[in-house]
């Protein structure tokens, strides 16, 4: 039925009128669209056509997205199904718009940045899982062999996947390149993008340290920092027995909950049991410290030696944490023990925390107020750009999509 204006389920290619067929209970999502029943047609355009198996990954995702912002699955089930209809006819018109192009070849070039890119995509997994994962007592060869193996067993992610994923989706990148080849910025953009982007960080920046913090730690384009900061490195000793990270835990918290003035006996004995279950990490804090007076590299010693996955990562790997006084996503002792130091390249005693024993060296200091222009251009001008690239895709796909006399059919689901 190419017109659209009618049919039946049963005229469909092995098509069936018992639409319950289509819909199941899966992942929490009481109607889940099925890949297994006889497909329909459920979208067309000149040239090609979409069956249902090809949207039940999308529009499943679609909801369980929507229930998770607690949306209502049975008000806006309708709204979801013709939204990715929308979507995935358009990545099909597109698709053989790229085939016309001859976007859709890969060479040798494009494999290489596919795994380079996915390679970097693995490694942000590998970080943000980690904390999943007991590695105490490893290696860091062997804590990501675990790592690698939780993500493979339980996520389903590994860096062959990602591969083959990003293969297969690679001519959405060349097609946009093909879009924006003649997108340029001009001066004048690029300044009303600076002051828009200093009006908004200056506001927020001032009204919250962590917003701050946190986009730092993002590599998020910086034109303003507040007051107070600057950015330090740590090597991580980790404690390697789960029971006396425990135990650290606990005793700094019975300590903080102590009154100085009316039990400090308890605090005393409490601080005493803490001290002790440092002991072979501060023997190991202070061989490392020696090391670096000794003039070893400090860099190369966190790369060794150290236990936070964030100082493997950009940027924090280059910059290090962007902390000041009033940091609170670092435990207090971390925090005094960055701050106390006076100068640029100067190392801490060892710091005591519940992860264990941290080495600090003071990097730099966060010169405050407005960054100039001049230090981000760059940076502007490649967002900038890409948010006039994806303006030029999406019109460009609207037009293309018309050319082709879009047909839609959710009723066939239904």
């Amino acid at each position: 039925d190419a017109s659209g204006n009618g049919g039946e389920l049963s005229d469909l290619s092995g098509a069936t009128s018992d639409t319950s067929a289509f819909w199941n209970e899966a992942n929490g999502i009481s109607q889940a669209l099925s890949k297994d029943a006889t497909p329909v047609v459920v979208a067309e355009f000149d040239g090609g056509e979409l069956m249902s198996n090809e949207i039940a990954d999308a529009y499943n995702d679609a909801m369980g997205m929507l229930m998770l912002n607690f949306g209502d699955p049975d008000s806006d089930a309708d709204t979801v199904l013709n939204r990715v209809l929308k979507e995935e006819l358009t990545k099909k018109v597109l698709h053989k718009k790229a085939e016309e192009l001859g976007l859709t070849e890969l060479n040798s070039a494009d494999l290489a940045a596919i795994e380079t890119d996915a390679q970097t995509e693995f490694n942000d997994h590998r970080a943000f899982y980690s904390g999943s994962v007991d590695t105490t007592g490893m290696t860091q060869a062997e804590a990501n062999a675990a790592i690698d193996k939780y993500l493979a067993d339980e996520v389903g992610i590994t860096l062959d996947s990602l591969i083959e994923q990003r293969k297969a989706e690679y001519w959405q990148d060349k097609l946009r390149d093909y879009i924006g080849a003649s997108i340029t910025v001009t001066d004048e953009e690029i300044q009303a993008a600076y002051d828009a982007k200093l009006a908004d960080q200056t506001a927020t920046f001032t009204e919250s340290s962590e917003d701050f913090e946190y986009a730092n730690m993002l590599g998020e384009t910086i034109v303003f920092n507040p007051e107070g900061y600057r950015y330090v490195k740590h090597i991580l000793l980790a404690f390697t027995d789960a029971d006396a990270k425990n135990d650290a835990s606990a005793l700094i918290s019975t300590i903080a909950a102590l009154d100085p003035e009316t039990q400090l006996a308890q605090i005393e004995e409490a601080q005493t049991q803490l001290d002790a279950l440092y002991t072979d990490l501060d023997q190991q804090a202070n061989d490392l410290i020696e090391q670096i007076n000794a003039g070893a590299d400090f860099d190369a010693l966190i790369a060794q030696y150290g236990q936070d996955d964030a100082m493997n990562y950009e940027p924090t790997k280059t910059k290090g944490y962007c902390i000041s006084a009033n940091s609170t996503q670092w435990e207090s002792a971390f925090v005094e023990g960055a701050m106390m130091l006076e100068t640029p390249g100067q190392i801490s005693v060892p710091i005591h925390t519940s992860s264990g024993v941290h080495i600090i060296r003071y990097e730099s200091d966060v010169t405050p107020g407005p960054v100039p222009l001049a230090d981000v251009r760059d940076q502007i001008v490649a967002e900038v750009r890409e948010e006039k690239v994806d303006d030029a895709y999406d019109a460009q796909a609207e037009a293309w999509l018309a050319e082709v006399n879009p047909r839609y059919y959710p009723e066939r689901l239904q």
